[in-house]
């Protein structure tokens, strides 16, 4: 099968900056269904892989070139503004048989869909589709909206399939965006780092917590509550917005890091992650990390982040309530036995987000769309 992948960035394994969860995915899927024998090509307008690269087996990234006059924000709109015309020009030797996209690929990928008549499909990952006045809620969001295009709801039921990250997202897409053929495919991980549980809870001390991003959606303020009232526990924020790798600054017990390999940090370091975002994220894959690097997890109970978690209840903190958590963390230093067990239960779990099983349930799900007859949105 000829897969055509039309992704905003896409960097590799050795990239050393800062890439999302739902990037990795991305990557991992797409060089897995590589590597199953399928040609894949990526279409992207960030890269750290050299142009026209055969990067991996079967598996192709093409990027335009930059502009040599230009530098800087003008070089990237000009690139975005024309990059539906780079693909279309680039795809004149291919037969398309599938297309996948994500987020801000949306326009891109439709368009082409309707040159090929060929299916579209979508990685759902976030929430930025169902958010109300997406074009208009912000200065950036206008932007966005002026050089990717509408990627509300509306514009998402164009699309001939989905594919959401959880069982969460896979709920809000029925109702915001009505059935659709789609499958489950959660983000994949490789579980070579995998840990046994690292204390039991004979003798078992908190002394660092870890939680990963400093914004306010993930619930930084809520940790730099609990270090006010904890000050004789170090907590840590790995993967601050404005530190570079390696990085990482200071204030009374908290300290902020840049970005990092999470789950070998947890690994080594923690004793504790929690996971306290205040907003509904579609799956939480840093709760998962924090599993499967042999730590116990706390997380806030809303969106995917229980799903994350296997539902249990134990483990799961009222969003955004600083009592809850002030609460919960105080019992988990006087009694952690049952938050151990929980999260062993947990851990025994997160096999089924093993990167074979999803690339195999991906694999099966592009075939299935390939058979069937094709049911266009297009107008």
């Amino acid at each position: 099968m000829n897969i055509i992948a039309i992704l905003p960035t896409y960097r590799s394994s050795s990239f050393k900056g800062k890439v999302g969860g739902g990037e990795i995915s991305n990557r991992l899927l797409l060089e897995g269904l590589a590597e199953k024998g399928h040609k894949v090509i990526i279409y992207t307008l960030c890269t750290d892989i050299k142009n026209f690269l055969e990067y991996h087996h079967n598996l192709r990234v093409v990027t335009p070139k930059d502009k040599l006059t230009l530098r800087g924000p003008l070089n990237k709109i000009i690139k975005i503004l024309t990059f539906n015309r780079f693909i279309k020009n680039h795809l004149r030797n291919e037969t398309p048989d599938i297309i996948l996209t994500a987020t801000y690929g949306l326009n891109f990928a439709l368009s082409v869909g309707k040159s090929y008549n060929v299916p579209v499909g979508i990685f759902i990952r976030a929430m930025e589709h169902f958010r109300k006045n997406n074009s208009k809620n912000s200065l950036k969001n206008l932007i966005r909206y002026v050089l990717y295009g509408d990627i509300s709801e509306n514009k998402l039921k164009k699309v001939d399939f989905i594919i959401p990250n959880s069982f969460y997202m896979n709920e809000v897409s029925i109702k915001r965006v009505g059935e659709k053929y789609s499958d489950i495919i959660y983000p994949p991980f490789t579980f070579h780092q995998l840990m046994k549980a690292k204390r039991s809870e004979l003798g078992f001390t908190i002394k660092e917590i870890y939680m990963v991003g400093n914004s306010y959606q993930k619930g930084v303020e809520i940790l730099e509550f609990l270090a006010s009232k904890f000050p004789s526990i170090n907590f840590n924020v790995l993967g601050g917005k404005k530190l570079e790798t390696d990085i990482s600054t200071r204030k009374n017990n908290v300290s902020y890091y840049g970005w990092c390999d999470v789950t070998s940090v947890l690994a080594k370091n923690a004793d504790l992650l929690i996971v306290p975002s205040v907003c509904e994220e579609a799956f939480g894959r840093v709760a998962v990390e924090g599993l499967a690097s042999g730590v116990p997890v706390l997380g806030s109970n809303i969106g995917g982040i229980p799903e994350a978690l296997s539902f249990e209840s134990i483990l799961l903190v009222k969003a955004g309530c600083v009592k809850s958590w002030h609460r919960v963390l105080s019992n988990i230093i006087e009694d952690p036995k049952p938050y151990i067990e929980a999260s062993s239960r947990a851990r025994d779990e997160i096999y089924k987000y093993s990167a074979d099983n999803q690339i195999y349930k991906l694999d099966r799900l592009l075939e299935n769309v390939s058979n069937r007859e094709s049911q266009y949105y297009y107008e």
